[in-house]
């Protein structure tokens, strides 16, 4: 995704048993610390991993949140270090019910931010920002924001800067870092615009979502100040399927010149006004620094699949998500890889391909140091691949 990559060997495979002492400590019981009214929590269930970034192979972190048995969403924070994958302590308060994680980036092993959101007052949501110094979790106060925020994305540049993107009340939300406090920074777009990822490199940081409903994806380009909305591609017809909504979920900006963004398109079929069938398509887009081209995506079989995140490793774009076999049918984990000589799929778990599930995110250090985090047979799921084979270390 958007880490400072280093160049570093792979270390070396987690024990079986580590694994699953991992396992058995977050299903079965886990003691977490107190909660701010000094409950408690109960045993965790339906853990859900949402995003992963990765600085080393002895150095990932992974975002998502635990269900308690109350029904109560509570953060969740994993880390791999040269022992294996622990829970993050997180100091837990400030909200009344449910709070989540949903993105992680880092700019250091000592600079690592994870965003997500809160429920107080009702079912208004908050923004909740959290910072890593390699080791403590703390909770930084975000701008004085009105209800119904939503963060949905992060990316760390330095010790002085990052920026996270989502929406206030339908406008869109950029918030700027600058080494001391966060601060609301201006967007120029307003209406009805979704910010769904940020990505940067190079002196240039890139937005992804949609702009209105029933219309195509858009990007934006922040750079010198100054934010452009550089014209989209049409999306390809698909006749007698209308395209009803688009939205490009995740990007990754390799270079100037080379930025990828991905996401789906959703389709139905209308029949004089009446639209009766969805299916859903991958969108994968590319700006060569000029302009954005669609990039041709394999057909899969099955009525939907959607992309939900893209990474770049030494020339190769891994993108992930899920698909379907059949219509309203379960789920399945998808990965696919883009080099010089197309698109290939690589053969994931048989665990993980038999089993209802999806990945929400991938990152990694190279072509043959990738992780893609999801859930796969209701528990969470950690993948960690060489470019052909993948094990599952969660």
């Amino acid at each position: 995704m958007k880490t400072a990559r280093r160049n570093s060997p792979v270390g070396g495979t987690v024990a079986l048993a580590a694994v699953a002492a991992v396992i058995a400590a977050l299903l079965v019981a886990p003691t977490p610390p107190l909660s701010a009214t000094g409950r408690a929590p109960s045993p965790w269930v339906k853990p859900r991993l949402m995003d992963v970034t990765v600085l080393a192979p002895d150095d990932v972190w992974v975002v998502g949140h635990q269900i308690d048995a109350t029904g109560d969403k509570w953060p969740l924070i994993l880390h791999r270090d040269a022992t294996g994958w622990t829970e993050a302590p997180v100091a837990r308060g400030g909200w009344e019910a449910d709070a989540w994680l949903v993105a992680v980036d880092a700019a250091a092993a000592d600079d690592v931010w994870a965003v997500g959101n809160y429920r107080a007052s009702g079912r208004w949501w908050h923004p909740l920002i959290l910072h890593s110094d390699g080791v403590t979790w703390t909770r930084v106060p975000a701008p004085g924001l009105h209800n119904y925020v939503e963060l949905t994305d992060v990316v760390a540049i330095d010790a002085t800067s990052a920026f996270v993107v989502g929406r206030i009340r339908g406008d869109p939300l950029v918030l700027g870092w600058d080494g001391s406090e966060w601060t609301r920074r201006p967007f120029p777009m307003t209406g009805e615009r979704e910010l769904d990822a940020v990505d940067a490199a190079e002196g240039r940081m890139w937005v992804t979502g949609a702009r209105e409903w029933y219309a195509a994806p858009q990007a934006y380009r922040f750079a010198a100040g100054r934010w452009a909305m550089p014209a989209m591609p049409p999306l390809p017809d698909y006749n007698p399927w209308v395209t009803m909504d688009a939205h490009l979920v995740a990007v990754e900006v390799q270079r100037t010149n080379r930025v990828w963004a991905v996401g789906s398109q959703l389709l139905q079929t209308d029949y004089g006004g009446d639209f009766l069938d969805n299916r859903l398509e991958l969108v994968v887009e590319r700006w060569d620094g000029h302009r954005w081209r669609l990039v041709a995506a394999p057909r899969i079989r099955g009525p939907f699949e959607e992309a939900v995140d893209v990474a770049s490793m030494n020339g190769a774009i891994w993108v992930a998500g899920y698909r379907t076999l059949r219509t309203y049918g379960r789920t399945r984990a998808l990965v696919l890889i883009r080099t010089s000589e197309g698109w290939w799929a690589p053969a994931l778990p048989g665990d993980v391909l038999t089993h209802r599930g999806l990945l929400t995110a991938v990152d990694g250090m190279g072509r043959r140091d990738v992780w893609a985090v999801g859930r796969a047979g209701g528990k969470p799921l950690i993948l960690r691949g060489d470019g052909g084979t993948w094990v599952r270390e969660l």
